[in-house]
């Protein structure tokens, strides 16, 4: 019979580790025995989570792939384009000039004698032509004074005005081709004196004349409408006169009433 000491532990013997079955799930130790912990036993929840392609992920990559389709088509779109670039060889290529095509003797030829025969300040310089040059064109317009006349023109007729019986008129007219007067105050000068030619008749006790108009053509530069008018309505008689016409500021022909007319009707 063997003694045993008091201060030792007494032997156990180990026992080899069960290898289970893999239907064996009595055990939640048994789960590391499986191919499937043995894979994923390395990754955490987050990673497994941030690998698995969500709605939103899965979204910005097709956005992704039809911008980069949508930039390849344009790139193809520029090259149909732009023929040039198909003989274009890139700078990583290891060349990177650009080859054109050989010119024959006869379209040098052809091509230089389009671009001396083209009027440029180059070839200008090379043909001893004198021309004026476009400042002195300029200067010598603004040189030539406007003549001071005034036509008036009707439907069927054409009449130009003595402005020697008009001198506030033709201060009028000289006065806005020196800039000091507007074409509107202009206008409405012409309009009181031709008013004053044709409405002389007019009495002022039987006659209500209403203030002139004058409106300036949006359309146009130096055309203004004018018009005036009176109305009679005196112890039963009753009335109506009209001035009217289009003034128009030329400066080779001077000024112009086109299309004027005076009506009266009682």
């Amino acid at each position: 019979m063997m003694t045993q000491h008091p201060n030792t532990t007494p032997h156990v013997p180990r026992t080899p580790p069960r290898t289970p079955s893999p239907t064996d799930h009595s055990f939640v130790g048994n789960l590391r025995y499986s191919p499937y912990y043995h894979g994923m036993s390395h990754r955490s929840v987050f990673d497994r989570l941030s690998t698995t392609p969500t709605h939103a992920s899965s979204h910005r990559q097709e956005e992704e792939r039809k911008i980069r389709e949508r930039r390849q088509l344009r790139l193809d779109h520029e090259k149909l384009q732009s023929p040039r670039l198909d003989r274009a060889t890139s700078p990583t290529s290891g060349s990177s000039i650009v080859t054109s095509p050989k010119r024959t003797p006869r379209r040098m030829d052809e091509f230089f004698g389009r671009i001396y025969k083209q009027d440029t300040v180059c070839s200008l310089h090379h043909h001893n032509v004198e021309r004026p040059h476009v400042d002195d064109k300029v200067k010598d317009d603004e040189s030539k004074e406007p003549p001071m006349t005034l036509v008036v023109q009707t439907k069927s007729t054409k009449e130009e005005i003595d402005l020697g019986r008009y001198p506030e008129v033709l201060t009028s007219i000289h006065n806005y081709w020196n800039g000091k007067l507007s074409g509107r105050g202009c206008a409405l000068d012409i309009l009181e004196a031709l008013w004053k030619r044709d409405c002389a008749v007019l009495d002022d006790k039987m006659w209500e004349v209403y203030p002139a108009r004058v409106e300036e053509d949006r359309d146009a530069v130096g055309v203004f409408y004018v018009e005036k008018r009176a109305t009679k309505d005196y112890k039963g008689s009753y009335g109506s006169a009209i001035v009217k016409g289009k003034v128009q500021f030329v400066k080779e022909e001077g000024v112009l009433v086109k299309d004027y007319s005076f009506t009266k009707s009682e």
